[in-house]
């Protein structure tokens, strides 16, 4: 059972502004990485979709972006998309360092989705996929990050104390 976010997700979306979705499910899973841009503007949408649940996102950042504040949401059972604050910027463990600052896309790093936090996180088709979806989208694009490879730990990525028997 895998423990670390070494799994790939099933689609990788890029909305442009008026639901016309790029697949960049191949470049998301490229091992070498092949660099694609996300959130290149403020109508830009980068869905993460996955037929299970999942918690974590990684991400290998070509190119830094410069992005103003993100807005992360994930579709509810009641058939509308629910803002969240993802796990990054939920906790400050140092206050004298950047710890706590929320993940933006200008390094290489992850983003962690609490299971908490989308109790009512409920599947919705999008170009004909009905998976789990996680959406993010920027309040201001000086420079679009490039990504080389997108990575996730799916909630079944964790044991229990009866698996350790």
């Amino acid at each position: 059972m895998p423990t670390t976010a070494n799994e790939q997700f099933d689609y990788i979306r890029i909305d442009t502004g008026g639901g016309v979705f790029t697949n960049r499910d191949l470049e998301a899973r490229s091992i070498t990485g092949t660099s694609f841009s996300v959130l290149a503007g403020t109508d830009d949408f980068l869905y993460l979709g996955d037929d299970a649940k999942f918690d974590m996102a990684v991400f290998d950042v070509d190119t830094a972006g410069n992005l103003g504040a993100l807005t992360w949401e994930y579709r509810t059972s009641s058939d509308t998309w629910a803002e969240f604050i993802p796990g990054s910027g939920r906790y400050e463990l140092d206050p004298d360092d950047s710890e706590g600052g929320q993940y933006a896309f200008d390094k290489d790093g992850a983003e962690i989705f609490p299971p908490n936090l989308l109790s009512d996180w409920a599947t919705l088709t999008i170009n004909s996929a009905n998976l789990y979806w996680v959406r993010v989208t920027a309040a201001s694009v000086t420079t679009a990050p490039t990504i080389k490879r997108i990575q996730m730990r799916p909630y079944a990525a964790y044991c229990s104390s009866k698996d350790l028997s």
